[in-house]
């Protein structure tokens, strides 16, 4: 008789502990909903949508193994819809052929936590080579642009400094002349005398002014809109890969690394900043360009000069231009 009461007692304390993990799941699914609309905003909630596909999975596996199933079905959904698009970042890119000469892009937010360290950003770079360079968030530019200048290997190209709003723009091709962004910094360049215009520019980081985030943005549409050259840009957008922004530049503009990238491309924060020690966690830095650049390659060196970024380089072929397969004449 002892027995069956003990069995009993244990029985109905677990159906207790049950019951309370059930109240504690609805408790969690309505705390990190209201945190999700109400605190971080629809725009940081982007910036994290692999963590809360992530964050829901657990949840929906939790309550399902404790027989909350009906508090776990929400959550499964939303680890479905969420993962979908995450989970297709991560399946090897192939971009489709073209023909036509290549060259390179890279795109580097160069902000440090200390003081000037030209010769640390100007080293990432030395040893990431590229065509193009598109430089962010420079402390000195000018200072930065005679760094590399005095490298051999960048010693002919062509450049454009604003010391101003701390942008740099270094290119092997000729700069015809700068171009009109206020949004940014801008150029045309001759590329196997082809022209072409190429932006950079970083975007806002106050998500709660929603004209202010859409600067960059719409100076970028108005600029594909505006001229009849191919555009590049590479930058700082400040917005993950799910937000407003970038969905809209998708309609004019294809994103180098979800197109020829693999894995989840994290760009930001490096051990350049404490939480960075960590791992990076956010993708926040692009290449993007009209379909005449057809991306062959992308990828995030694991360098960063004391940098709180890493840079982002990305191989493309001119599409129907120069010998296919060679370098892209610098004339």
């Amino acid at each position: 008789m002892s027995v069956s009461r003990s069995e009993t007692a244990k029985a109905a304390h677990q159906k207790r502990k049950i019951a309370l993990w059930r109240k504690n799941i609805f408790f969690l699914t309505g705390a990190t909903v209201s945190f999700v609309l109400v605190v971080l905003g629809w725009n940081w909630a982007a910036h994290l949508v692999p963590w809360l596909a992530l964050l829901a999975a657990i949840i929906a596996v939790t309550a399902f193994a404790i027989g909350a199933r009906w508090g776990a079905a929400p959550w499964a959904a939303a680890a479905l819809m969420l993962g979908v698009p995450v989970a297709a970042s991560l399946l090897p890119h192939f971009p489709p052929s073209a023909t036509g000469c290549r060259f390179s892009v890279l795109t580097f937010n160069t902000k440090l936590t200390r003081g000037p360290q030209e010769d640390r950003i100007a080293d990432v770079i030395f040893r990431n080579p590229a065509d193009i360079l598109l430089l962010q968030e420079v402390m000195r530019p000018s200072v930065l642009r005679d760094t590399l200048r005095a490298k051999p290997a960048f010693s002919g190209y062509h450049t454009l400094a604003s010391d101003g709003n701390g942008l740099l723009i270094l290119s092997r091709f000729p700069i015809a002349g700068p171009i009109e962004f206020p949004a940014g910094l801008g150029v045309e360049i001759r590329v196997s005398g082809q022209p072409a215009r190429v932006l950079t520019g970083v975007g806002s980081r106050n998500h709660d002014n929603p004209l202010e985030t859409s600067t960059l943005f719409s100076g970028i549409i108005a600029a594909i809109s505006g001229a009849h050259s191919p555009l590049i840009f590479g930058g700082d957008l400040n917005a993950g890969p799910f937000a407003d922004g970038p969905r809209r530049l998708r309609g004019g503009l294809s994103d180098a690394f979800a197109t020829a990238g693999w894995g989840f491309g994290f760009t930001f924060p490096t051990p350049g900043r404490s939480i960075g020690r960590l791992g990076a966690f956010l993708r926040t830095d692009y290449v993007w360009a009209e379909s005449i650049f057809q991306p062959a390659a992308a990828e995030v060196p694991a360098d960063f000069g004391g940098s709180t970024h890493y840079p982002l380089k990305v191989e493309y072929i001119f599409t129907g231009v120069g010998v296919n397969g060679a370098e892209c004449a610098g004339s």
